[in-house]
């Protein structure tokens, strides 16, 4: 919505505009399928309403939008036809995945509304689906910091929440002078992740000290699953239960920060090594959508 409304006062030729698609929508209708709105893309323009899916009247008029610019909301997984324009893929089923941390959530293994999915990557995000969010709810999420939007499925509401957590590890290896997959970046792992499992001994398993630096990659190791504790500690307090959690995404290769998340303050923790979760998801999105029966069996609605 701020985007538009930046583009219509700065951008002239932006007024002809009469459809608001996400990439992944355009891709799909430049493809040949029908121009159309999944519901976890278009609630993040802000222009329509998060309970009911209609437009959002006030944000219309106040971008000066005009009359079916974001369309009316549909779950991810339906087919929107076959693909037509790249001789690569033609008539393969075309089906929108939906927000991204969405379907890498499904994609880990998430199937209730008692999983918190923490996805671990340049961002560390952590997703819950939540049933039963009334507006005082919704409004103590945003309020906490927290982004709320429609789940994939049609399974309610998902809280989202998150931080450049995976950056800041980067910037502290860096720092450090370790190359990733080097034997010193190796060594100073498997000491942190000794250290944290042991905390308060400072040594290595064989009782050896330890390189000074395991000591301060264990300490980033630590303070970053802790700042991801948090919202999950907040994000079980807006659903009202405790939930279990799911840890994947590229840094769960780090063994010091894989344990930083077993041994921490939450529990019910499972640290996953799911290859593209996000992925995964879409490939079984898109065998729903062409009806295929794997698809059928393994997407729930």
């Amino acid at each position: 919505m701020i985007q538009y409304a930046w583009l219509r006062r700065n951008v002239p030729a932006a007024a002809r505009g009469v459809r608001w698609l996400s990439l992944a929508e355009w891709l799909l209708h430049w493809l040949g399928g029908r121009c159309a709105t999944e519901a976890s893309l278009g609630a993040r323009t802000g222009f329509l309403e998060l309970g009911t899916g209609a437009p959002y009247e006030e944000a219309w008029r106040w971008s000066g939008a005009p009359d079916g610019l974001v369309g009316p909301p549909e779950p991810a997984g339906l087919s929107l036809g076959t693909a037509t324009r790249d001789g690569r893929v033609r008539d393969a089923t075309l089906a929108a995945a939906g927000h991204d941390h969405l379907a890498a959530a499904r994609g880990a293994g998430a199937r209730t509304h008692s999983e918190i999915v923490v996805s671990c990557g340049t961002s560390i995000t952590a997703v819950r689906s939540v049933t039963g969010l009334d507006p005082a709810g919704i409004r103590r999420a945003l309020q906490a910091g927290l982004t709320v939007g429609p789940d994939l499925g049609n399974r309610g509401l998902a809280l989202q929440g998150g931080f450049m957590g995976g950056r800041a590890l980067e910037e502290v290896r860096k720092d450090l002078g370790l190359r990733y997959g080097s034997d010193a970046y190796t060594r100073c792992d498997q000491q942190a992740a000794a250290m944290l499992a042991a905390p308060g001994s400072g040594t290595e398993p064989t009782g050896l000290a330890p390189d000074p630096r395991a000591i301060a990659w264990a300490d980033a190791a630590r303070q970053t699953w802790r700042q991801a504790e948090r919202i999950i500690t907040t994000m079980d307090t807006i659903a009202g239960e405790p939930a279990s959690c799911i840890v994947c995404g590229g840094w769960t290769r780090s063994l010091a920060f894989g344990t930083a998340a077993r041994n921490g303050r939450v529990t019910a923790v499972a640290v996953r090594e799911v290859n593209e979760p996000g992925a995964r998801c879409a490939a079984d999105l898109a065998a729903h959508a062409s009806g295929s029966p794997t698809g059928q069996s393994s997407w729930t609605f």
